[in-house]
């Protein structure tokens, strides 16, 4: 096996990095939809963009040097990638005080993460649009609106007002 230690070490951390970053840019992004504050977001989405790039090219990277090293890619590539780290880390062949696992199973989190943070803003995103959609179906005095009728009036779904008493 091609053992090249460095580079995907070097590959890790990169994804390693851009998750957090992406993380965080999740978090700001949910603080902005919540505000409505559509300059932040603008630069969200760009960020955002460019951390995805950075975990794409990371991913691009440590296939490459999977398939390199005669293993398969994607997760079942990098666990024997690093039964090999262990075994020529414990032998001294390879200096570095990374732990590879430990930083495999910290991008592995990171990503869970995003996962799970993407999904919150998307659904806030989501009912954003749905209630836009609904108000502007009352205000077309459109039928299959939620709350309001072609009147104008509550129909029922919520305790609010009638639009309109003409």
């Amino acid at each position: 096996m091609n053992f090249a230690a460095e580079p995907m070490l070097a590959m890790l951390q990169s994804a390693w990095t851009a998750a957090g970053r992406m993380a965080q840019l999740l978090r700001d992004e949910y603080q902005a939809l919540s505000q409505a504050d559509s300059a932040a977001l603008t630069g969200i989405a760009r960020d955002k963009q460019v951390q995805m790039q950075a975990l794409e090219q990371a991913q691009i990277g440590w296939d490459q040097l999977l398939v390199a090293s005669g293993l398969p890619t994607g997760n079942t590539g990098m666990q024997q990638w690093l039964g090999a780290w262990r075994a020529y880390h414990t032998a001294g062949r390879v200096r570095s005080n990374i732990d590879a696992a430990a930083l495999w199973r910290g991008l592995a989190d990171g990503l869970r993460t995003i996962r799970k943070l993407n999904g919150i803003n998307g659904a806030v995103i989501a009912e954003s649009d749905r209630h836009v959609r609904d108000l502007l179906g009352t205000l077309r005095g459109n039928r299959e609106t939620r709350v309001y009728g072609f009147d104008g009036r509550n129909r029922g779904y919520a305790s609010g007002q009638d639009l309109a008493t003409f």
